[in-house]
């Protein structure tokens, strides 16, 4: 195979989701090293009164690319964007847009997604499930490789994940026709029956899109990246840099602020985290193999795992020592581990909701704007949806992601690393909230 930066040389990519936390990544890591790249094109839509224009202008200036921006001041030049709506049947492109998409495109990451995993079914059904079926549709004429990004919870319902299609044991076509003639009400009723062992609507739909994709894709050469639980950047583009607070983040920062009082685990399970980078670095590299001839000829889909419990793993009980040791909260962290729901729930209410509203009690008294019974309520709805991952122990085969890893020229071995085992758990924490503090919380 050729090096990473070869294969990129004059090719036009086109990202999905390439304004959030993944996307940024992956935007600036191939700009920053494929540095004969043609363009990359984002998926941008109107958000806020700000159009799509303005909004490339904002994420060029992000934190992500400000080493970019010190080595290729006008690496801006190389990013253009579609005006776009996922959840529209057309995507919301315009003909002069779509024209440029089917005959421009080389390769297409399709990272976007939504990021409530209790959404509502329709909701997510729509963005995670139809919006492959559109963009697969396109009738691409130039497509090299189309790279879907799905996650390593999709099959949930089993304990042991080869890197493989599963029947989710529904049909996406019959619940798509279902979901037309029932009203909200209605498809909230059925959800549960739907789900069965699932523990949200985000793994399912992330399951169904992979049907799509298996059933649909046809002659494109296809692969699917299966990610665990993102958490900031180990090395890249910067120590810890991270943008949001969705997922493990958000109860790691309550936690280290004391907030967290209680949470549902079981001390002895594996935390499957996965550092940004590391899912950039497989996103980024996966479609030179798979865009390969070998590849074009094969009508087999590759799957790949992305995760770090398989080699590197980290339990629970480790990780809230990591947290509490670097912390630097004058009331130190301490959190109750609780894998018992019952005991859990009885928890709570001792030692967060009821402090909470005696808190916003006293707000009230002093005048001040209540805010903690409104914050726990956050936190616990949270807590609801990561505690199911919390206590449970999944493990996940990784063959053909270190297969893919072997495949690299030496070079790019090293620069588009998918071994986690090059970094101890214990010193990654305080790069983690060293970031956190700075990205999120905006701490010195």
């Amino acid at each position: 195979y050729p090096t990473m930066a070869e294969f990129y040389a004059g090719k036009t990519v086109a990202i999905t989701g390439g304004t959030g936390f993944l996307g940024q990544g992956i935007t600036e890591k191939l700009l920053r090293t494929c540095p004969d790249i043609s363009k990359i094109i984002l998926f941008i839509r109107t958000k806020r009164n700000t159009d799509p224009k303005e909004r490339l202008k904002q994420l060029a200036m992000k934190p992500a690319f400000d080493i970019l921006r010190q080595s290729q001041p006008n690496f801006h030049e190389k990013l253009s964007f579609v005006s776009c709506d996922l959840e529209a049947d057309d995507l919301g492109l315009s003909s002069d847009d779509r024209r440029t998409l089917r005959n421009e495109v080389n390769i297409f990451i399709h990272s976007a997604a939504t990021l409530k995993f209790n959404e509502h079914l329709r909701i997510s059904y729509e963005m995670n499930v139809l919006c492959v079926r559109r963009l697969l549709k396109l009738k691409w004429n130039n497509l090299q490789a189309f790279v879907h990004v799905s996650t390593a919870y999709a099959h949930v319902d089993r304990k042991y994940m080869k890197e493989e299609f599963y029947d989710c044991g529904i049909d996406y076509l019959d619940l798509e026709a279902t979901l037309k003639w029932l009203g909200d009400d209605a498809i909230e009723k059925l959800t549960p029956d739907l789900l069965k062992t699932r523990p949200n609507t985000y793994t399912l739909t992330k399951a169904l899109a992979e049907d799509v994709i298996c059933r649909e894709s046809g002659n494109l050469p296809t692969c699917i990246v299966r990610p665990s639980m993102i958490i900031p950047a180990w090395q890249e583009p910067m120590p810890g840099w991270c943008t949001n607070v969705y997922g493990p983040t958000a109860f790691i920062i309550a936690y280290g602020k004391g907030l967290l009082r209680c949470c549902l685990a079981d001390r002895e399970i594996n935390a499957d985290l996965i550092p940004v980078d590391f899912v950039v670095n497989g996103k980024s590299s996966d479609q030179e193999i798979m865009s390969s001839e070998t590849a074009r000829k094969s009508t087999n889909i590759q799957i790949y795992h992305i995760n770090s419990s398989t080699t590197n793993p980290l339990n629970i009980d480790k990780l809230s020592k990591y947290l509490v040791a670097y912390s630097t909260n004058p009331i130190q962290p301490a959190c109750l581990l609780i894998k018992n729901k019952s005991v859990y729930d009885y928890s709570v209410f001792a030692l967060q909701t009821l402090p909470a509203h005696v808190m916003d009690t006293c707000l009230s008294l002093a005048n001040q704007k209540r805010q903690f019974v409104k914050l726990n309520g956050k936190i616990q709805s949270g807590m609801e949806v990561m505690g199911f991952f919390f206590t449970t122990n999944f493990q996940w085969d990784r063959s053909n992601a270190d297969r893919l890893l072997q495949a690299f020229q030496p070079g790019d071995r090293k620069m588009y690393n998918l071994d986690v085992r090059v970094f101890t758990w214990k010193d990654y924490f305080m790069t983690y909230i060293s970031g956190a503090k700075k990205f999120i919380l905006k701490e010195e």
